[in-house]
């Protein structure tokens, strides 16, 4: 009994960090809750269903004509640092895709027994997108977790499903994502956890009169939780973006803009070099802020 509650206790800690910072956080495996790069922290989560040369929530936006190696790197308040690494491979008609995640959520000190113990989850996953029409699109992902705690482990295999369409000029689009779902095959004690799964609508609008996008993006999951965002992003010579946004509204609420998170950043673009830089407020606690580089092998 002192066992299962010592480790339901480290994991509710971790669940709370993350329920501050605004990333829906609930159930285990918080590592699926982090944005995907600088990108969509500068967008507030949302610039998903836009075709973009990095994987995101829902892989059927992935874009790519070459070879494209990407290296991630994520920082929030509390010693939480995020990593992620990806390959994406277009192959005739199919992108397929592989990336390494890892978070380290630092090191806690255990009330129960004033003992210091660390939290990490590694994340493994593979996948492709295949086109259905020339403006529809599909996606599978499967991915396998390892999370420990201390000296507890879990381990799961989830997947993501996703479509992507756009209008013929391309200057409309959605992306629908059903995310995470899968089994645990092994807990943390002999308790079950559980898994939750997240349903994404997500949508843009090129202006017709300026070199800007609106995203939206609203997430619901199987708690009934809904949260939603909007953001812009314009182009300045095809050589750098800017973006801001606004998060954390919740449509269901009489006052959607009650508690909401702020953010912005820039993308550059080099040759075949692409880098992004991100960053939002969390809450009064301090910044999440990122860079992700991308290079493309010709």
């Amino acid at each position: 009994m002192q066992l299962k509650m010592k480790i339901k206790y480290q994991l509710i800690k971790i669940i709370l960090i993350f329920a501050s910072m605004n990333l829906n956080a609930q159930g285990v495996y918080q590592i699926l809750n982090m944005p995907y790069s600088a990108r969509d922290i500068a967008l507030c989560n949302t610039g998903i269903a836009d075709s973009y040369h990095s994987i995101s929530y829902n892989p059927a936006s992935l874009k790519a004509n070459n070879f494209i190696v990407g290296f991630h790197i994520l920082k929030s308040p509390m010693d939480i640092s995020f990593t992620r690494i990806e390959a994406i491979i277009p192959k005739e008609n199919n992108i397929l895709f592989f990336e390494i995640k890892n978070a380290d959520y630092g090191n806690f000190i255990d009330d129960l027994n004033s003992k210091e113990f660390s939290a990490r989850e590694t994340n493994l996953k593979l996948g492709i997108k295949k086109p259905f029409f020339n403006t529809i699109s599909g996606s599978i992902s499967v991915e396998y977790i390892y999370s420990s705690i201390s000296k507890f482990i879990s381990q799961a295999i989830v997947s993501t499903v996703g479509i992507r369409a756009e209008t013929i000029d391309g200057n409309n689009g959605f992306g629908i994502s059903i995310e995470n779902f899968g089994i645990m095959f092994d807990y943390y004690d002999d308790s079950i956890e559980e898994i939750i799964v997240k349903y994404r609508f997500s949508g843009y609008h090129k202006l017709k009169y300026t070199p800007s996008t609106i995203h939206f993006n609203m997430l619901n999951d199987n708690y009934g939780k809904y949260i939603s965002s909007i953001a812009i992003e314009s182009k300045f010579k095809s050589l750098i973006n800017f973006r801001v946004g606004i998060g954390g509204i919740d449509p269901m609420g009489k006052k959607l803009l009650s508690k909401f998170d702020y953010s912005f950043g820039v993308g550059l673009y080099y040759d075949n070099y692409l880098i992004d830089f991100g960053f939002k407020n969390i809450n009064n606690i301090g910044v999440l802020s990122g860079i992700s580089m991308r290079y493309k092998i010709l």
